[in-house]
């Protein structure tokens, strides 16, 4: 929550800084999924574990993309800078499972559905950062909302 927090609080519609390195919020998510998951994946059995990953990774992927919606506006800059974060993320959320189940791969399902969903963020992201569009709200029909609220969107 703390890490979201961070993201949520920083002024996106006003970010000038050179997109660079990931923003202070994707390290904390990082480091918090490297350490949750080893614990995890030593006390349950190897199927379970894989239940466990793809039920918290549904979950996880549903909330990153509800706090992008309440960053509200967002510059192009804002939105590079998130796009990089969003790729850290998702890199993390393909490399942790298999490094806490000590190399045992992960199913292919696993990894389809972390790429086809925060794919979705990513895209978002990327119309974001043209420059026509200001607002996260703007692009909920592009995620397949069907008009629906930005919150419907990312459930």
């Amino acid at each position: 929550d703390e890490a979201f927090s961070k993201m949520t609080r920083t002024k996106w519609a006003s970010f000038s800084q050179d997109v660079g390195d990931h923003s202070a919020y994707v390290g904390d998510i990082s480091e918090r999924l490297s350490k949750q998951f080893g614990p995890v994946a030593s006390h349950l059995s190897k199927i379970h574990y894989r239940f466990f990953c793809d039920k918290f990774v549904q979950a996880f992927v549903a909330r990153f993309i509800a706090e992008i919606y309440k960053c509200g506006k967002i510059s192009e800059q804002g939105a590079q800078q998130l796009l990089l974060d969003t790729a850290l993320i998702k890199t993390t959320l393909l490399e942790a499972p298999v490094i806490a189940g000590k190399g045992r791969p992960m199913q292919t399902a696993y990894s389809n559905y972390v790429l086809r969903e925060m794919g979705r963020a990513e895209t978002m992201l990327k119309v974001l950062s043209s420059p026509d569009v200001v607002d996260a709200s703007a692009v909920s029909a592009l995620l397949g909302s069907d008009g629906a609220s930005p919150e419907a969107a990312a459930e």
